[in-house]
């Protein structure tokens, strides 16, 4: 049973857009607003971008950048909590970390397309030069 479920993490890290469409169905039997629902999808497979892009960093070179994604998501926090100070007293914890989600979502997003594309190339080049 455990290699079951390490089997399951593992598909939905490499291919982070199947755990976007799986939680949707998941999250979709139980509400039946299909807007939330999508957000709701949205924001939890934000971690599956985040580590998938993590490990095509790892892969393509050969190095960890976690750090360095970590303190960017902080960097958005704080961005995003000062937009929240900005409009009222009291910010709102639970709005600015589902901007801080939805925005690292396009990002990491963006950033998997474009590894994906880079490793593919690279990959390809080291075969046919190798």
């Amino acid at each position: 049973m455990g290699g079951f479920i390490n089997w399951i993490i593992s598909i939905l890290i490499t291919l982070p857009i199947i755990s976007v469409f799986l939680l949707y169905i998941v999250i979709r039997i139980f509400i039946d607003n299909k807007r939330k629902s999508i957000l709701l999808s949205i924001d939890l497979s934000t971690i599956f971008f985040i580590l998938s892009v993590h490990f095509h960093f790892i892969t393509i070179f050969e190095k960890s950048f976690l750090v360095f994604i970590i303190i960017g998501i902080g960097c958005i926090m704080l961005f995003f909590y000062n937009v929240e100070k900005k409009k009222s007293k009291s910010p709102s914890i639970k709005k600015v970390a589902r901007s801080t989600l939805r925005l690292s979502f396009l990002f990491f997003v963006t950033c998997y397309i474009i590894l994906t594309v880079c490793g593919f190339t690279s990959g390809l080049i080291k075969n046919i030069l190798l």
